[in-house]
């Protein structure tokens, strides 16, 4: 037998000072609890879908790259305000509060210009730029493998967590 206390693998039930344990679970029990990171991961895959698709739109000439760039802009501005707590379809942990998340991003991604959640989001936005680079470059594999990484690097720094596990990048 184990020492220590099985870690949840995916939730993060966080309590909150006066709530109760049972207000916690059913607050991680709403749809889009942004405590899951499964929540977050689905938010990021959505937007690098669609970031994606305009890559793809622009190279082959049916969206100019104008059009497109304003759409990334939208959309970084967009998941930062529901990452910051600025949705009630998405309610988050004490950390996804304007304060706490910029203060939270700073910590994992330092020099950062303001507003930093969503220079960091513009930073998840890059990465899949290169990703699709890297397709026409190295292949679909390698694309998938890079996609998959930046990710999961994201997606642990958007739901509270640090962007790296065990100091790599």
């Amino acid at each position: 037998m184990s020492d220590s206390l099985p870690q949840p693998d995916r939730v993060a039930v966080p309590i909150v000072q006066g709530q109760s344990f049972s207000d916690a679970l059913n607050r991680a029990d709403a749809p889009g609890y942004l405590g899951s990171m499964d929540v977050v991961d689905g938010l990021l895959r959505s937007l690098a879908g669609e970031v994606a698709d305009r890559v793809r739109r622009v190279a082959d000439g049916s969206l100019e790259q104008e059009a497109a760039i304003a759409a990334d802009v939208l959309a970084a501005d967009g998941l930062a305000m529901i990452l910051r707590g600025g949705s009630a379809a998405y309610p988050g942990t004490a950390i996804h509060a304007a304060g706490p998340m910029d203060d939270h991003v700073r910590a994992n991604l330092p020099g950062l210009e303001d507003p930093p959640v969503t220079e960091a989001v513009a930073s998840f936005i890059m990465e899949v730029y290169l990703a699709v680079d890297t397709a026409a470059e190295d292949g679909e594999e390698a694309m998938q493998e890079r996609m998959g990484d930046a990710l999961v690097r994201y997606a642990r720094l958007f739901s509270g967590l640090p962007m790296s596990v065990g100091g790599e990048a």
